[in-house]
């Protein structure tokens, strides 16, 4: 890969550091060497060298003078293995070069050359040296190069982190969170994303005033931010993001033009080390903004457009316009890089402008179509709605939101060759009583010839993850441990449990299964250990399922919907758009057993006052999460209308 010249990979006589993974191969890591005589290289090879054993793989250092002068060094035996991580740190003030292997110096070097070495104003290659068309044979990984010379516990970091990347999680807290007139507090999501091949357990540990940026205009006396979290505790899967809640007190005395700033950070109780990330909350003003229903990402794929819509309220006394710009911007808020953020069809990084004129207490609506332009899994833009808030002439941001490169499983591997497996027969709903049979199999048309391991896990409720024994005294384990070891090809259908459910098990879970190597942990190990599809399977229990809502034929669905009395009465049910807008009719109703009344979190139908209360509902087309109010037009009616809509910008879905 060739990287065009830059004045940041020319380092003069200024320290310098390379650092990469590669498996093994041979040839040329990283090469800046002109045919001009000057540059620096990092190859592996297999030399003849009195250091080390003849035929040994090595790490070679070749730098060139700027006075002239070939210097080549054997600097450390990289070991057979998958992987390895190598890296070359040139320190000009005391001539010498360190070189490391899987984070272990393995070599110091003095030599007057490497104070005098510069770089040419020629590409950098990786896996290529120009000079002899040397090309490496094989795979590089996350090179990074420094200005200056890193000390050998960051080199340690950087392989301690593991070939699966640095940057294995991070937390993101949202940037200007705008409190309408009359709040006392905002709920922000503190989202936590997992990158790594192994489960991850977070509790949130603090969130504290900061002046990171310099927007952060405002302390808190004392310099104290109040919050409260819930849950206290998430695990979050490979590859997978979840979200603490997190309700911060608005800070007494923040006005329109001030910007309270803190650090959330966030303690990874399973690998040991802490992730922090700043967020900022900005005084009210009269334009009150409320955002998509999800306060956490709106993920995204590459280059397919999503509409976002934000409402609007002039909470003032008077008409105004408001004269606004969504910008769009990185999310680490470094606004000297480039964000891959289009909106409206536009350039990456380019805005868009408009305006919006609304009378004393009405609402209106900004709508926008985002789209990321490159691919790169877990990165985070966000659309920082601006307005000149205090008429000074100067826009300031209003409103944000966060834009997440929709996460996809492990790239890796050849899907044609993994075994494909599934749970077979599972229901998305149980009630106390009923009996739930867990059974992984694999699909029809699918084989393996190898021995394989099966891990099955799940996620309770409170976001703590559990893995299924075989063990008929202790069938889940907090520890990671395999389902059942040593299968043979021959074994294709594996029953892993049946229990009737009892009170006291109410709440969403999620399964997950996995065919790994014989004798591997997929969890720490490589990817590369996993022989078959990850598969996840979500179940309520005692758990109401949300209802559905198709905007295209206007069916609304009940899975489940109680009538409220005495007995309570269950039922699934249809309603169905009418022909006049905002009103439905009844289509039709089927008893469920009785034991379905212990379920949680229904529709629930109010007799006595016509009115059906629906707590959740996910359109068909575009997973938002609605809240419907409806009230039933007489009491010989089969039409209900709808009386509220929650957010209220979804009411035109209907």
């Amino acid at each position: 890969m060739e990287v065009p010249d830059s004045p940041s990979l020319n380092f003069g006589t200024g320290d310098l550091s390379i650092d990469a993974w590669f498996n093994n191969g041979i040839g040329p890591i990283v090469s800046k060497l002109s045919n001009s005589g000057i540059g620096y290289e990092l190859r592996s090879d297999i030399i003849m060298s009195t250091d080390l054993p003849s035929g040994t793989r090595a790490l070679i250092l070749t730098v060139v003078g700027s006075e002239g002068g070939l210097s080549y060094y054997d600097c450390g035996e990289v070991p057979p293995a998958p992987w390895s991580h190598v890296a070359a740190v040139i320190d000009r003030g005391t001539n010498t070069a360190k070189c490391y292997v899987n984070g272990v110096l393995s070599d110091t070097i003095t030599d007057s050359i490497m104070g005098s070495t510069a770089t040419a104003g020629d590409s950098l290659f990786i896996g290529y040296n120009t000079i002899n068309s040397d090309r490496y044979a094989g795979i590089i990984d996350e090179v990074e190069l420094f200005n200056r010379a890193l000390t050998e516990s960051e080199i340690q970091d950087i392989y301690n982190a593991g070939a699966a990347g640095k940057c294995k999680d991070f937390i993101l807290m949202p940037w200007d969170r705008r409190p309408c007139i009359g709040e006392n507090t905002v709920d922000v999501a503190a989202t936590v994303c997992n990158n790594s091949t192994v489960p991850q357990t977070y509790e949130l540990s603090s969130v504290l005033p900061s002046s990171y940026h310099s927007q952060c205009n405002f302390i808190p006396t004392p310099p104290i931010i109040n919050y409260n979290v819930s849950p206290t505790q998430i695990t979050v899967l490979p590859r997978q993001c979840n979200t603490f809640t997190v309700q911060i007190d608005v800070p007494a005395g923040l006005t329109a033009s001030d910007t309270a700033c803190y650090t959330a950070t966030v303690n990874n109780v399973t690998a040991g080390h802490n992730l922090s990330n700043e967020g900022s909350i900005l005084g009210p003003t009269e334009w009150c903004v409320v955002g998509p229903p999800d306060m956490a990402f709106q993920t995204l794929d590459l280059s397919e457009p999503t509409s976002v819509t934000l409402n609007v309220t002039n909470t003032g006394d008077t008409a105004k316009t408001l004269d606004y710009t969504l910008i769009p911007v990185r999310s680490d808020m470094d606004e000297s890089r480039e964000a891959s953020l289009s909106i409206n069809g536009q350039e990456p990084g380019i805005g868009v402008s408009d305006k919006l004129f609304l009378n004393p207490g009405e609402t209106g609506q900004i709508t926008f179509t985002a789209a990321l332009t490159q691919r790169d899994p877990f990165s985070v833009a966000e659309a920082i709605l601006m307005t000149d808030v205090d008429g000074e002439g100067i826009q300031e941001p209003l409103y944000s939101t966060a834009f997440l490169y929709r996460i996809v499983d492990s790239d890796e591997h050849d899907d044609d060759q993994l075994s494909q497996i599934l749970f077979d027969g599972l229901k998305n709903a149980y009630d106390i009583g009923d009996t739930l049979t867990i059974t992984v199999a694999e699909s029809s048309g699918t084989s393996r010839s190898e021995r394989v391991d099966l891990w099955v896990g799940a996620q309770m409720p409170t976001g703590e993850l559990v893995y299924i024994t075989s063990s008929p005294s202790e069938p889940f384990s907090l520890e990671p441990l395999p389902f059942k070891t040593s299968l043979n090809p021959s074994e294709t259908v594996h029953s892993v449990f049946e229990f009737q459910v009892p009170s006291g098990m109410e709440g969403k879970y999620m399964l997950y299964a996995l065919y790994a190597q014989e004798g591997s942990n997929p969890l720490v190990a490589d990817t590369t250990v996993w022989q078959s599809n990850l598969i996840t399977f979500p179940i309520w229990l005692a758990q109401c399922l949300p209802a559905t809502y198709t905007q295209s034929s206007g069916l609304l669905h009940f899975p489940t919907v109680k009538v409220a009395g005495e007995p309570v009465q269950v039922f699934e049910a249809n309603l169905q758009l009418d022909s006049l807008p905002r009103v439905f009719k009844f289509i039709d109703a089927t008893p469920l057993p009785d034991n379905a009344a212990t379920r949680a979190e229904c529709p629930i139908f109010e007799p006595s006052t016509g009115q059906l209360h629906v707590p959740a509902a996910i359109t068909t087309e575009g997973s938002q999460t609605i809240e419907l109010e409806l009230q039933l037009e007489s009491p010989t009616s089969l039409r209900f209308n709808i009386i509220n809509v929650t957010p209220s910008n979804l009411s035109t879905l209907f």
